[in-house]
């Protein structure tokens, strides 16, 4: 599935980086991750693939604006650096969680609505997260 975003992680970064701000990119991304995981909510098994879709666009939209905002929120490589280190050491440590997490609630509430609405949470939080780091502004 990672293979399968492969295009918006090459088109965005070029369309993020001649835009005065990013809010709209951020705005998409949690969009196209909140409409996928709440059609995989409500059971439409004709919709899956348009779901998945969705997702992976989600996907592929948020890591390469993540990924930019190192460069475009710093003046200097060396702070990008350090924020990349930073950032994505305690995001990778949160995202190592999120599977243990899903499949908890799963086998607790022995269904997909409790973890799929984690995700959908998760997508919010995301979309408000994503509008701060967009703004135009240096830290």
């Amino acid at each position: 599935m990672a293979n399968h975003r492969v295009p918006f992680t090459f088109i965005v970064p070029i369309i993020a980086w001649r835009m005065k701000d990013q809010r709209l990119l951020t705005t998409l991304a949690s969009m196209f991750y909140l409409i996928g995981f709440i059609g995989l909510a409500t059971g439409t098994n004709q919709l899956v693939p348009l779901w998945a879709i969705l997702i992976v666009a989600g996907s592929g939209f948020s890591l390469s604006l993540a990924m930019m905002f190192f460069s475009l929120r710093t003046r200097s490589s060396h702070e990008a650096a350090e924020m990349s280190r930073m950032v994505q050491s305690i995001g990778y440590l949160t995202a190592s969680v999120g599977p243990f997490l899903f499949d908890l609630f799963h086998d607790l509430t022995q269904g997909w609505t409790t973890p799929l609405l984690l995700l959908i949470v998760t997508s919010i939080l995301m979309f408000g997260l994503g509008l701060g780091a967009a703004r135009t502004r240096f830290v």
